[in-house]
């Protein structure tokens, strides 16, 4: 594009198809023309959407309210209004008669949902603000369902006990991978599963007590391309690019994957005998899937894709009216499946654990092994949310997770992660294994990068603050809530555990947010390879205006410094266009317009002054440090040295994340 020196065109030579792309005078792109048709976009003043209206007539629109939070979204299906508390956490979310209360304690943790047919979620948290317990309650006081866990002092999950007498225990190696669950279950009988790894992370078998032992082998490329089973051998094919493109068993079973040349799994043929099944998928700009077709039979998703992670919002056939809606809070509150209405009920590790109608009655149940396996279901209503919460592809036997496809019975994705990880973090740069090869601790909803499971649910005062934040110049048409955001009580643990000494030790070295939008818990990097990583991007910068200036009490311990922490907010967003690959903002463009949290031990100016009057340079990437000042860089506009605390801005890159190091943000 000529005015906006954006993409106009993409053609792919795989499928011989293009796509057209209109932007506006401001950049943002209006319209995208492609095989599936014509999506026309529209934003306000601010650049936020206002609505999407895509190939077949759907649309979602959006609103805001003064404060700048979303306020409604509207489809086909009607209206889902949000509203939020004094320190802006999400707080009731309505559709119709249906209202949804979320409740948090001093720090900010989630500690009560009300449903609306009246069932009642209570979360318990540990000193160090680390879920212990939930507990679902019908509101005539009877327990639906209680899960109890007991951690160890990194925080991994050993034991869960539950309401029907069944228990798990978890062990792990020095690395924090699991190696062993040891189930005893009333309803399903007992048994142990064992796994063992590489030195890389790739599973080297799996030992089940009932069901024998599964070896795997890799290639040097930590592909997988041998199972062999007690009932089964699978060889594995990939092509050039890391995709599996076919199974084949010794039973006679195959199937095959195709590929675009985006990487993007738009078919599956699996042939069973006489039985050939084929299953083809559809994507939007984006790459988030807007249709499935199973032997001819097409299912369209209306996305909302105006938060952290796209969701789907109906479920429609062609030329209908949507036969699924679902409302989305802080997780999937319900479906209205025809004129069925269920709600979701949550455990704390594995996802839903138990549908229930109206008046509360639970109707289905679900039982998982730690890497999401099914073990047990009861009931027979149709759902496609399970394991962590996520769509649940049956018809593949995979879970659907954004960016790729998971297989829970491998443990593996089936495509090579688009995210390069950190040299930091060795786990985090392997291509394929799900959840560090820990998902008891850690889940993947973008299918991007690895999160804690409490980073990724949020909540807390910064997470409430930021539940308003204005994502749409990250992408384009992403804005809106963030349904739970930044821990503070975690962030503080991670300090009690992390950082002993305020003395000159923290050099540069933060922790980063990335995907899954929060900060990311032992994930480290070093100024140095920010800087590398820097340099691929280009595109506009934008700080992101908050709310006005907040004093918030954290029980923080910064190794003996204070244990208050002010925020400044900024009050307008400044953007900066980035004309070149490497451009990086000067930080006199974006002095005084971002928001940073800071030890109160060291203010030498009054917040009302903000800190462009004292000539600190202000932080435009997300993160955390500890240290004293001693110095800073304009390399990137980052302060290098954190000043006894906490400073935290937002910066938003467009285009040229080239490895998504977009990771830095939420996903669209």
């Amino acid at each position: 594009d000529e005015q906006t020196n954006q993409v106009a065109t993409l053609k792919f030579l795989d499928e011989d198809r293009s796509v057209d792309i209109a932007y506006s005078e401001g950049g943002r792109r209006e319209e995208v023309n492609d095989a599936r048709g014509k999506t026309v976009y529209d934003y306000d003043s601010q650049g936020r959407p206002l609505s999407r209206i895509d190939p077949d007539g759907q649309s979602i629109q959006y609103t805001y309210g003064d404060s700048g939070k979303l306020e409604t979204i509207t489809t086909a299906s009607g209206t889902i209004t949000y509203g939020y508390d004094d320190l802006n956490r999400l707080a009731t979310i309505t559709k119709g008669d249906q209202l949804t209360n979320y409740d948090y304690d001093k720090a900010g943790n989630l500690t009560q949902i009300v449903y609306p047919n009246r069932i009642v979620e209570d979360r318990v948290y540990d000193d160090l603000n680390r879920l212990t317990s939930v507990t679902n309650t019908h509101e005539d006081g009877t327990v639906l369902s209680k899960y109890v866990y007991t951690l160890d002092n990194v925080g991994n999950r050993t034991k869960v006990e539950e309401l029907s007498g069944r228990t798990v225990e978890y062990d792990y190696d020095t690395s924090d991978r699991l190696v062993k669950e040891t189930i005893t279950d009333p309803a399903t009988g007992s048994h142990v599963v064992e796994y063992v790894y590489d030195t890389v992370g790739n599973r080297l078998s799996k030992i089940d007590s009932i069901e024998g032992t599964t070896t795997y082998t890799y290639d040097a490329n930590d592909r997988l391309t041998l199972e062999v089973g007690p009932s089964t051998t699978i060889q594995y094919t990939y092509d050039d690019n890391g995709n599996l493109i076919k199974e084949e068993s010794l039973d006679g079973r195959v199937v095959e994957y195709i590929w675009n040349d985006q990487n993007q799994l738009i078919q599956i043929d699996q042939l069973d005998g006489d039985n050939t099944t084929t299953i083809q998928y559809q994507y939007d700009m984006d790459g988030i899937r807007v249709a499935t077709i199973v032997n001819g039979e097409e299912t369209r998703y209306l996305i909302d894709n105006n938060r952290p992670h796209a969701e789907v919002i109906e479920e429609y056939s062609p030329g209908q009216d949507a036969n699924v809606a679902y409302v989305h809070g802080r997780e999937v509150i319900s479906q209205t499946r025809g004129n069925e209405l269920d709600f979701y009920l949550y455990d704390g590790h594995s996802g839903v654990r138990q549908l229930s109608d109206e008046t509360g009655t639970v109707t289905d149940t679900y039982t998982f092994d730690a890497y999401g396996n099914l073990l047990d279901a009861n009931g027979t209503t149709e759902n496609d949310y399970l394991y962590r919460g996520e769509q649940d592809d049956a018809h593949a036997d995979l879970q659907y997770l954004r960016a790729r496809y998971y297989d829970t019975d491998t443990g593996r994705f089936i495509s090579t992660d688009p995210f390069e990880g950190w040299q930091e973090v060795p786990i985090s740069r392997h291509r394929y294994v799900y959840g560090n090869n820990n998902p008891l601790t850690y889940i993947d909803p973008s299918g991007e990068t690895a999160t804690t499971v409490g980073g990724a649910l949020g909540g807390a005062t910064l997470g409430g603050i930021l539940q308003g934040i204005n994502w749409a110049a990250a992408i384009n048409i992403g804005s809106g809530i963030l349904a739970g955001g930044l821990t503070l009580g975690g962030i503080a643990s991670r300090f009690r555990q992390r950082i002993q000494s305020p003395k000159n030790r923290w050099r540069g070295e933060f922790l980063t947010v990335y995907n899954d939008t929060f900060l990311a818990p032992n994930l480290s990097m070093k100024l140095a390879k920010l800087e590398t990583d820097f340099s691929r991007q280009t595109g506009l910068f934008t700080i992101i205006p908050l709310n006005d200036y907040i004093p918030v009490p954290l029980e923080v311990e910064f190794g003996g410094l204070p244990d208050h922490v002010g925020i400044r907010i900024a009050t307008k967003p400044v953007e900066v266009w980035a004309k070149s690959r490497g451009y990086t903002p000067r930080p006199s463009d974006l002095g005084g317009l971002y928001m940073q949290v800071k030890s109160q031990h060291d203010l030498r100016t009054p917040w009302t002054e903000g800190w462009r009057s004292s000539n600190r340079t202000p932080w435009f990437i997300m993160g955390w440090g500890i240290g004293k000042e001693t110095g800073s860089s304009t390399t990137i506009g980052v302060d290098r040295y954190v000043n006894y605390g906490l400073k935290i801005g937002l910066s938003i890159p467009i285009n040229g994340f080239a490895s998504r190091l977009s990771n830095l943000l939420p996903d669209g």
